[in-house]
């Protein structure tokens, strides 16, 4: 989902983000010259480490939806590989729902997290896995909050006091669609804890959990999963891209990372090559116009 790896200088902030469907990942390599091994991975909402730290930064994730799909664990707190333990792990409000055969809650790292007012969700069951400092694995949330300590010097510091374990997704709106505001029957709602700054402006007598608060309109959408759109070579060089979609767009339009808009020309079919020659090396967003909608991918132009 997203990658915070490693946070060594100032605050890493994950605040409202809606992820969905994560894929494992299959490796191959070699041993030995001759012995091909393949090991496969289980996806994550977030992956955390801090190989190269010599203090690992404070991390918050806030307020997220998390359709993790059948390849992924909810949510992992790994252990940083350069200290012992991290300067805080802060998770608040959000909402974990996985389908696999994985744990709902591992917990790798046990020093300075702060993990609480979250929910969690699997068909097959609920499953929760500590690793330090002693090993334990526990199938519900009651264990949980008597057994995961979120700091080993406090022995009464223990995680996920205020979490539950509820199914989310009756109470999405059309997650097949790509819409996940909560329609009235969602166990997310009014169950989440205020934090000023973020959540001031929730609607009923809580903040809710996840990315939407109850009562929103419906205006977000994933226009990219609705409509999709090829660009190559991508990355590139400054010279000339294809841009290939499934149906005519009315115009292509070429923004720089300041959000400046520095191409924009009209479309008459569903591929054609586009001159960046006049692009330095940076990141691009390359954004198609159909039927009055945007649909964006970015574009690394190398120097």
């Amino acid at each position: 989902g997203i990658s915070v790896s490693s946070p060594c200088y100032g605050t890493v902030y994950i605040f409202n983000n809606l992820m969905r469907h994560f894929r494992k990942t299959v490796f191959q390599y070699v041993t030995n010259v001759v012995v091909m091994n393949t090991d496969t991975i289980p996806a994550s909402p977030l992956k955390l480490n801090a190989a190269f730290c010599d203090i690992p930064g404070k991390v918050y994730f806030m307020h997220n939806t998390v359709d993790a799909g059948t390849e992924s664990y909810g949510f992992v707190s790994y252990q940083p590989q350069s200290k012992s333990s991290w300067s805080k792990v802060v998770s608040r409000n959000n909402l974990f729902y996985n389908e696999g055969k994985y744990y709902n809650l591992w917990v790798r790292a046990m020093d300075s997290v702060d993990f609480d007012y979250n929910l969690y969700y699997n068909p097959n069951g609920f499953s929760a896995r500590q690793d330090r400092p002693n090993y334990g694995e526990y199938t519900t949330m009651a264990g949980v909050q008597s057994n995961i300590l979120g700091n080993t010097n406090k022995p009464g510091s223990f995680i996920e006091k205020h979490s539950f374990v509820a199914n989310p997704k009756p109470g999405w709106t059309n997650p097949a669609l790509f819409d996940y505001h909560l329609n009235n029957s969602s166990p997310a709602i009014d169950k989440g804890i205020l934090i000023n700054g973020l959540n001031d402006n929730f609607m009923g007598t809580a903040p809710d959990l996840g990315a939407f608060e109850f009562g929103t309109n419906g205006a977000y959408q994933i226009h990219r999963n609705t409509y999709s759109f090829l660009i190559y070579p991508n990355p590139t060089v400054s010279g000339k891209i294809m841009v290939s979609g499934s149906v005519i767009p009315e115009k292509v339009l070429v923004f720089n990372a300041n959000g400046q808009l520095l191409i924009e020309k009209p479309c008459t079919q569903q591929w054609f090559e586009l001159d960046i020659e006049s692009l330095v090396a940076g990141i691009y967003s390359i954004t198609l116009v159909v039927d009055g909608k945007y649909y964006s991918q970015q574009l690394l132009v190398m120097p």
